[in-house]
């Protein structure tokens, strides 16, 4: 189980690692490139759905700073959706330290806030 764990980590810290360079590599400031690196960030997300608990939550814990980083340079509604799906992370509390029985009801309730947060933030990028 530990060792699944620290592969299920490394995979995703190897994606958000690879993410995160190409979307920080095209410098910035509009708003249809602000809804595409926020795209390749969130793109992270769906794949985590069936990884374990703890996982996630280090994944999540992650996508915070590159969401906030990205709500600065965005603007308008694209700058209030990006810091909505920021918001929502932080708001979820999530502790990749607390027990699984902790953080299960805890990603179940951030699950359907993001989900509405992401829909949100699709609307103000079409």
């Amino acid at each position: 189980m530990r060792g699944r764990w620290k592969r299920e980590f490394g995979y995703g810290m190897v994606l958000v690692l690879l993410l995160a360079g190409g979307c920080g590599s095209r410098g910035g400031g509009s708003s249809q490139q602000g809804c595409d690196d926020t795209r390749a960030v969130l793109g992270q997300f769906h794949g985590l759905r069936g990884s374990a608990e703890e996982v996630r939550t280090l994944q999540i814990e992650g996508m915070r700073p590159k969401l906030a980083e990205l709500a600065g340079s965005a603007s308008g509604n694209v700058k209030t959706a990006i810091q909505r799906l920021a918001d929502t992370i932080e708001e979820a509390d999530l502790d990749s330290g607390e027990p699984v029985t902790t953080l299960r009801p805890k990603l179940d309730r951030f699950d359907t806030a993001f989900d509405e947060a992401r829909q949100e933030f699709d609307e103000a990028c079409d």
